[in-house]
């Protein structure tokens, strides 16, 4: 009975191992079947997303543009329409545009299936400058960079005139001195420049009010500069490099000037130590000095 038993038992082992095996093997064949079903999957999705002409570039949006045109900035930016969207280096892409001298800030983002869009913030023009040898307008923005012409030197007579910038660039003061190479996109590097550039930066800061009645600045060839108000003063003679308290105290004279209605032939600032100086024009000695008392903290 015994050795029955045991012949039944050894039969039946058998087949167990069988078992075992045959579950091992159909697991190893169900994991190969999923894994190769999604490398296919994956090989197909990415031949779709890499291939498919719906996902080639269509349209691109710029927006920001003010001083520069979007033409401009897609020829900046060497994107092509036709480029499979997911193929787009966004980041290269807003570094080739950040390189052109009127953009500040780039971004550059995917909105798929068909669309790219650009965002810049361009650099905001604070004076003009003109280039003498060649006859060509640029712009200084307030941390000294040079931006490219305004104008064409040689501008087609048939072209249209943008009044838009025209009245724009007419808002600028204009700095005028000395022959200096003006390069955009690269800083000015002439201190007399910017001595007048820091000037005008601080009277923006102070008011932005007066800084627009600025009509030029006039570097002279030694240590000084003129500026050229558009009223009330004829000119107004301030010594370089400027002193940190006379933007203020200029303001405050004109203010008062403006405030009483006097016109004034200059004020002359050359001598810090001396006070500002000024010439009024047809009021009596006697009313200026009544000013004068009442108003001692500005001139």
């Amino acid at each position: 009975m015994r050795t029955q038993d045991s012949e039944n038992r050894g039969r039946y082992n058998i087949p167990n191992g069988v078992r075992m095996l045959i579950h091992q093997c159909c697991r190893v064949l169900i994991y190969s079947a999923v894994i190769a079903g999604g490398i296919w999957l994956l090989i197909d999705a990415v031949s779709y997303f890499g291939t498919s002409h719906d996902f080639r570039v269509r349209k691109i949006y710029i927006t920001g543009t003010n001083w520069t045109t979007p033409e401009e900035i897609q020829l900046q930016s060497e994107l092509r329409i036709g480029t499979n969207i997911w193929f787009v280096p966004c980041r290269r892409v807003a570094q080739r545009v950040a390189r052109h001298p009127w953009v500040r800030f780039c971004r550059v983002s995917k909105i798929p299936p068909d669309c790219v869009s650009i965002v810049i913030q361009e650099r905001t023009p604070l004076c003009t400058v003109l280039d003498r040898r060649h006859g060509v307008l640029y712009s200084l923005d307030s941390s000294g960079i040079v931006l490219p012409a305004l104008f064409l030197p040689h501008p087609d007579p048939d072209d249209s005139v943008d009044v838009q910038r025209l009245e724009a660039v007419r808002a600028l003061p204009c700095l005028t001195g000395p022959t200096v190479v003006f390069l955009p996109g690269h800083p000015i590097e002439d201190t007399r420049y910017v001595n007048a550039l820091n000037l005008l930066v601080r009277l923006e800061e102070l008011s932005p009010a007066f800084l627009s009645q600025i009509d030029s600045v006039e570097i002279s060839e030694e240590d000084g500069m003129e500026m050229f108000p558009a009223r009330r003063v004829e000119r107004i003679r301030i010594p370089s490099p400027v002193p940190d308290y006379l933007p203020r105290q200029i303001i405050q004279v004109w203010s008062l000037l403006e405030k009483e209605n006097i016109e004034s032939e200059y004020i002359d600032a050359r001598f810090p130590k001396a006070g500002v100086a000024l010439k009024p024009k047809a009021l009596q000695p006697s009313r200026w000095y009544e000013l004068c008392s009442r108003n001692s903290d500005a001139v």
